[in-house]
């Protein structure tokens, strides 16, 4: 695995239990990085598509009812955006064109925080949109 991506997960807290991911139940995690491990290009969404661009991020699947993923990205300044976003099935992407809807995206995260930030949004989700409620 690429050491960018090593320390993302560092800062999430690592795998363990006490960790980011073990704490929302990730799965499916994906990552993306820049070949030559250089300074990655400003990520973006675009919101007619629901497209997500990015050179160098992390994808998870939280524990959600929902077919969710937080994508976490490092940026230019060397600081984090969270992104927490609801895909949209293969039928309203070839209804709409659409792919995902943003649910809520934090900037300006530094590496400190990113555990943090990651857990109280999943929190807030789950507390809004399933009414506190985790599947286990």
């Amino acid at each position: 695995m690429n050491w960018q991506i090593e320390q993302m997960v560092q800062q999430l807290g690592g795998t363990g239990f006490r960790g980011a991911l073990g704490y929302i139940g990730a799965s499916k995690l994906s990552f993306r990085h820049r070949p030559d491990n250089g300074t990655p290009d400003a990520s973006t969404f675009d919101d007619k598509t629901g497209a997500i661009t990015f050179e160098t991020g992390l994808s998870f699947k939280p524990n959600t009812k929902a077919n969710t993923r937080i994508i976490v990205t490092l940026e230019p300044s060397d600081t984090y955006i969270i992104r927490f976003v609801k895909l949209y099935p293969p039928s309203t992407l070839a209804r709409t064109g659409k792919g995902s809807k943003m649910i809520k995206v934090i900037g300006d995260v530094y590496a400190e925080d990113l555990q943090h930030l990651v857990e109280q949004t999943y929190d807030e989700y789950i507390k809004e949109f399933q009414n506190g409620f985790i599947e286990i």
